[in-house]
């Protein structure tokens, strides 16, 4: 389930944003932090959260103002990873948990 929360954390960012962020910047960012990108639970979003996600969101050279930050980061805290999202009933991904 922890690839599901990463994948669902570069979407979530990505369209924060507008446009696609580095997979692998993040995924490099995750190792750095002693974090398994395979293996996320949702105590290693909470805690990208904050600080880390407004470096990363700077090491990209991008900048979201206040509300923007705050809308995403609920966004990235809320991600189940047991309960299909609309990215995967799009895609066709929808599994039965």
């Amino acid at each position: 389930m922890g690839r599901r929360i990463f994948n669902r954390m570069v979407i979530e960012i990505s369209l924060a944003v507008g446009h696609c962020v580095s997979r692998h910047a993040l995924w490099v960012l995750m190792h750095d932090r002693k974090v398994d990108p395979e293996q996320m639970g949702s105590e290693e979003v909470a805690a990208f959260c904050g600080l880390p996600l407004r470096r990363f969101l700077a090491s990209q050279g991008l900048h979201l103002p206040a509300l923007d930050l705050q809308r995403l980061e609920r966004q990235l805290r809320g991600i189940n990873p047991y309960r299909p999202d609309p990215y995967d009933r799009v895609e066709g991904l929808e599994r039965v948990a």
